[in-house]
Order: structure tokens, then sequence, then C-alpha cells
């Protein structure tokens, strides 16, 4: 509460063997849509697992606190993440209230500052409204308004929906021409959430039967420092 914490977004997606001894379920590969290809940002562009959201093609649950993804990000990766280099990184990360009563239909329709306000205040429309709309964990996924702001200011007037055009997938620096899953649910149906297209907006897929890529995103506490590095792939940053 009251802080100003700097968030990150994996840069590549996350694979079966950085989850460690999970038995988390991987479902069909993917590979960047051949027809933006050009636009994706990612080294790996082969072979990308894909996971159910819900974390298991049986769970049917679109709240994220039921979802053994979730229990997977926050128990085997962080323990995979300590075993990176010299850090500990689970130290170095906060936990945090994430906001995850999803957005609606007609809510995903409008522009980012728009979805986030949703987001961030749970206020969504939707005809389902979940149970526990605030998870406070480590480890969460983007928001589906995180996807938007990425994009270029020309775009940040456009609704989420309407996102598969070439200023957004050329400027968006989230934007790989892959599925995947953002930690926003859809709020009009119980067994959905929501995922960036691989050709560039926002849409819904269903948890248990859609596999899509996932990239871990966590918040930095505010005692961590900035070392040094632009955070390119050939300065990355580092933290101290």
């Amino acid at each position: 509460t009251s802080q100003n914490l700097i968030k990150l977004i994996k840069s590549e997606y996350i694979t079966k063997d950085e989850l460690g001894d999970s038995d988390i379920e991987i479902g069909s590969t993917l590979t960047p849509n051949s027809s933006y290809a050009q636009y994706a940002r990612i080294k790996n562009r082969s072979g990308i697992n894909g996971f159910y959201w819900s974390g298991s093609s049986s769970n049917y649950s679109n709240e994220w606190q039921n979802s053994s993804l979730y229990t997977t990000l926050n128990e085997n990766y962080l323990t995979k993440l300590d075993e990176i280099g010299s850090t500990t990184w689970s130290d170095k990360i906060e936990i945090v209230s994430w906001n995850i009563a999803g957005v609606s239909n007609s809510e995903r329709q409008k522009p980012a500052k728009d979805v986030f306000t949703i987001e961030m205040n749970n206020s969504t429309q939707g005809s389902v409204q979940a149970t526990t709309p605030i998870v406070d964990a480590q480890v969460g996924l983007m928001y589906a308004s995180d996807y938007g702001f990425a994009a270029s200011k020309d775009n940040w007037q456009t609704d989420l929906l309407s996102y598969s055009i070439d200023t957004n997938r050329s400027g968006n620096w989230l934007f790989n021409a892959v599925n995947e899953w953002t930690i926003s649910c859809y709020s009009d149906y119980s067994g959905s959430a929501l995922r960036v297209y691989d050709g560039g907006h926002v849409d819904n897929g269903d948890v248990n039967f859609c596999a899509y890529a996932v990239r871990p995103s966590f918040y930095l506490k505010s005692t961590v420092r900035y070392l040094e590095g632009d955070g390119s792939y050939d300065e990355p940053i580092f933290l101290g």
C-alpha cells in the first residue's frame, strides 16, 4: 500500500524446466504467427510451451486462486529463480495484492486506461462475479492493461479488442505474435480468461481447453537498487 514499486514482466516465455518438478500440465507447443513474426521480440521462436490458465485441462475454474498455475508460479518457479546465479530472487520480490475480478466483454472493448481502472479497482460489470477478487502473492501474470499500455501512444485511444493493427504490432514491446495469457479473467463466463491473441488484440480463451504461452510478472521490493545496464539483451539491467 502507498508504495511505488517496479513491475517486471518476463521477456521470454516460461518453460517447463523453469517450473522444476511441478506436475503442471503442458498443452500444445507454440510458435509466432508467421504473418506477424517480423514484430516478435523474443529469441526463442520454436517449441514454446503452452499452459492452461487453470493449470489443468480438468480444471474449469477461472478464479486465479484456484489455478495450479498460480500455485506453481509462487512455489516451484520461485525456487528455480533462487537457483539462478548468486542472488536470492524471492527475497527481492514483494508480496502484493493482485486484483483478479476480471474484465467483461463490454469492458475489454475499451482503451487501456479504462481497462486499467476496471482491473485496479475490481469494478467489473461482468455477470460472473469473482468470489475472491484479490489475491496476495509474489508472482502473477501481466494484466490486460499492461499489454495495452505497452503499445505506442498512437494506440492508447484504441480499444483492446481492436489492437490487431500494424501500429500496435510494430510499436508494442510486449507483442510477440504468440497467443499468451493475462491474469485477467473473463467476467462474463466462469470458464474463460483474457489472452493476447497472436494477431495483436485482446480476447478470451477457455482456461482448461486453450494452452497458451505464459510470462510471469512480479514487483520488486522498494529496497532493490539499480546497478547498471539499459535493459537490452546486450546490456541487461543488474540489480542489487
